[in-house]
């Protein structure tokens, strides 16, 4: 386990594992390491700066805001035990930022069973929003609207002939799925669908069995280490294909290993992009991340910052001593919201998603999106 407290100046450092009496305690079960390992650490550090930047100013009506997040390495079966262990502290006030698909579907049970909200899920799982489900308050848009704004604009382009490359796992099967929607919408069906492994042990093949469908482009349905891997494969046999993928797809450092040939990847993205500095909210991110002493390169990072705003104004909305009722009522009650030129609106209803926003950029050979 790892805690990570986020605290007032006039608190005990974070090494000092101090924990004030009037905190809200908030927790977080995430991969901090395995293959979303990177996409954890992002959030935590992300998540960290913002609770530092809400409680340099006063917390939540005086109180400050901490959280604590424990590892599960992407593992669904981990992450049931970490929620399990977080709720044992009875000053648990809600959940933040859970990371992976096959994981919020493990917890949804313990989520619903104890009443305890969990705000901004990191997926965009569209099986996860069809129940009928009172503590689950997602944020950012679905994967099966980054799909569809995908194929969209590929088959505008005329580009008809495509492979599908998918996560061998509840995450990457899903989004194939969804990708063989959108692309049924539009009449045309995938030149292959081919699994890859979580581990990335059947690369080579899986490569090979997507090249040999002679794809005009290929669309990735994965994240983290998987993703770079495919791209340098594909890169290195056809150094102009298309591809394209969606906002869960790389890490930072994934970028970085990519280099140059990540030059030309078309990514969806689900939060305005951390380099787009026109908009009010990424100029926030910017300046919390850099008073925490932060390098702000994360898209990871800018989904967290919202996040923990809303958790913080679902807060302040259920007043100075909240219950998780409180909570959940705060949260349902953000309609029409500005964060910082964000909107957030919770409509009524379940499922409860506070934004529909997908933009697409294409990649540059220094990894950064052009829009």
């Amino acid at each position: 386990m790892a805690a990570s407290l986020a605290m007032p100046a006039l608190m005990p450092s974070a090494g000092a594992q101090s924990v004030p009496s009037d905190a809200l305690l908030i927790g977080s079960t995430l991969a901090m390491t395995g293959p979303l390992g990177a996409f954890g650490q992002a959030i935590v550090t992300s998540t960290n700066a913002t609770m530092k930047e809400i409680n340099a100013k006063g917390g939540v009506l005086g109180r400050p805001l901490v959280l604590e997040h424990m590892d599960d390495a992407y593992i669904a079966t981990k992450s049931v035990e970490n929620v399990k262990a977080l709720m044992n502290k009875p000053n648990l006030i809600g959940l933040l930022s859970c990371l992976g698909t096959p994981n919020i579907a493990a917890i949804m049970p313990l989520v619903e069973a104890a009443n305890l909200p969990l705000v901004g899920p990191v997926t965009g799982a569209a099986s996860l929003r069809e129940k009928d489900l009172r503590n689950v308050f997602h944020v950012r848009a679905s994967y099966r609207d980054e799909l569809e704004q995908l194929v969209t604009n590929l088959v505008g382009m005329n580009i008809k002939d495509l492979a599908v490359l998918y996560m061998d796992n509840p995450f990457g099967k899903e989004l194939a799925a969804d990708a063989t929607r959108s692309l049924t919408k539009v009449g045309v069906q995938a030149k292959a669908s081919v699994a890859l492994a979580t581990d990335g042990s059947n690369l080579n093949s899986a490569i090979q069995q997507v090249l040999a469908s002679r794809p005009s482009a290929v669309l990735l349905a994965t994240a983290g280490a998987a993703s770079d891997a495919a791209v340098v494969a594909l890169r290195k046999v056809n150094p102009f294909l298309p591809i394209a993928t969606t906002s869960v797809a790389f890490t930072q450092a994934g970028v970085k290993k990519m280099g140059a040939l990540s030059q030309g990847v078309a990514m969806t993205v689900v939060m305005p992009d951390v380099n787009q500095t026109k908009y009010p909210v990424v100029r926030a991110y910017h300046a919390a991340m850099l008073a925490a002493g932060q390098d702000p390169i994360a898209n990871a990072s800018v989904e967290s910052y919202v996040n923990t705003h809303i958790l913080a104004e679902a807060l302040t909305r259920a007043g100075r001593n909240p219950t998780r009722a409180g909570l959940r009522d705060g949260l349902a009650s953000l309609r029409n919201f500005d964060l910082n030129g964000f909107k957030v609106d919770y409509g009524p209803g379940s499922p409860r998603v506070a934004s529909n926003f997908v933009a697409l950029g294409v990649m540059s050979s220094d990894g950064k999106l052009r829009f």
